[in-house]
């Protein structure tokens, strides 16, 4: 017995490592900092481009949820390795694919697989890491590894673009991009199932559909701290997500090289994990509702600056959106992810991403027209002026709800009832 939990204790001690490197491989998209300029090259209008996002969203948006549920009730490995190997087949589609009805099969397949990763990886982080004993502390700071690793990933595959723009062009992108594909699949081959743990640290039950409907609704009505934070981390991101589309576009209309996208995007990348790693150090300084109301600032500022200002300048406003994205990820991210019993983790990180999605499906086509139509600095004023409303709306009852649970020594959050540890206890 002793040797059997020897051997698991090493096979999930090379788990962090392994899902490290999976998150490399996915993060690592030469294709990201010229992805405009290709569909532009592809005869595709903004409105086109945005659609394309769309349809991205709404296919995860119809498997992400099945996904994560796949993910909790089978197990989190299966799940992960077929999203490695629809995301390596979306990959190879560049190669072939022309218009927009062959870029809707590229997002189709793209969309499926990202929908398989997203929530499983994060989840088996978690239950690896309780599995080993790690203590809250050292969650976070994993949580924060794997997030700014993504983004030191897609730093340097921007830098890689620009390099091969400069001895190529658009096409040895492409290449690239499929070739890197076949690294994800690698990437997911040796990872170990991690047993699922309860609170008390009991194994826990493989749940049913009921019984992550009947978990799920008791975790929503359990924490008014927890319900405010699943309700932002899965909107407020779209502040940032338009944002980042439209970069591009500006960057061409301020008659910026294409071979200086690859640089820009990674410095920009590079804020992203930058800031993602300084959130245990900003929120143990500043306090966490100082933290967000600050955050809650970014957009408003950074839009307004695209809008009214003109040259290099609009790279400070565009720092950002790619400066909020870090901190809000990881101090969001880890903020749900520790109130959420192991058994459906991956289900409630895919409920988030959901939300998510529905808001791109319905803001994205609508953003690409206000581009085409009324031009880029009405469209970053009217993103502008419906920030203001969002953000607060979203961000200041989180704040609420943290300033009266630390003015009443209740961390886990007002109003905390009693969660269930496990299936076991619907």
């Amino acid at each position: 017995m002793k040797v059997q939990e020897r051997t698991l204790a090493n096979k999930l001690a090379r788990n962090v490592p392994a899902l490290l490197c999976l998150r490399f491989a996915h993060q690592f998209m030469v294709i990201m900092p010229v992805a405009v300029p290709f569909f532009f090259s592809k005869g595709l209008s903004m409105q086109e481009i945005f659609s394309l996002q769309a349809i991205f969203a709404a296919v995860v948006l119809v498997s992400e949820v099945p996904s994560g549920y796949l993910a909790d009730a089978l197990g989190r490995r299966g799940v992960i390795r077929l999203g490695a190997a629809l995301v390596a087949l979306g990959h190879g589609l560049l190669l072939i694919v022309e218009g927009f009805p062959g870029l809707a099969v590229y997002e189709l397949a793209l969309g499926l697989g990202f929908s398989m990763l997203s929530g499983a990886d994060m989840a088996l982080l978690y239950d690896t890491e309780l599995a080993r004993g790690s203590s809250a502390e050292r969650q976070r700071r994993v949580v924060s590894r794997i997030f700014s690793i993504g983004q030191v990933a897609a730093a340097l595959s921007a830098a890689l673009c620009s390099a091969l723009i400069w001895v190529g062009d658009l096409s040895l992108v492409i290449l690239v991009q499929a070739l890197t594909g076949g690294a994800i699949v690698l990437a997911s081959l040796p990872l170990t199932e991690a047993p699922r743990l309860t609170a008390d640290g009991q194994p826990g039950n493989m749940p049913s559909v009921m019984q992550s409907v009947s978990i799920l609704a008791a975790l929503w009505h359990s924490s008014k701290l927890l319900r405010a934070t699943f309700i932002a981390i899965s909107c407020w991101p779209l502040l940032s997500y338009f944002a980042a589309w439209l970069i591009q576009q500006l960057w061409i209309l301020e008659g910026i090289d294409l071979i200086y996208f690859g640089l820009l995007w990674g410095g920009l990348s590079l804020l992203v994990a930058i800031f993602g790693r300084l959130v245990p150090w900003l929120e143990d300084r500043l306090g966490p509702t100082a933290l967000l109301a600050g955050i809650g600032l970014l957009p408003v500022v950074g839009y307004a600056g695209m809008a009214l200002s003109d040259g290099l300048v609009t790279l400070i406003w565009a720092a950002l959106f790619f400066a909020a994205r870090g901190l809000i990820s990881v101090l969001l991210g880890d903020a749900l992810n520790r109130r959420v019993p192991g058994s459906h983790r991956a289900t409630v990180n895919s409920m988030a991403s959901c939300l998510f999605r529905v808001g791109v499906v319905l803001g994205g086509p609508w953003t690409g027209f206000a581009v085409d139509v009324w031009g880029m600095q009405a469209a970053l004023i009217g993103l502008c002026v419906i920030s203001i409303p969002v953000s607060a709306g979203l961000l200041l009852p989180l704040i609420r709800v943290l300033a009266s649970a630390e003015a009443s020594a209740d961390p886990a959050g007002v109003g905390q009832r009693q969660l269930p540890r496990s299936a076991k206890e619907i």
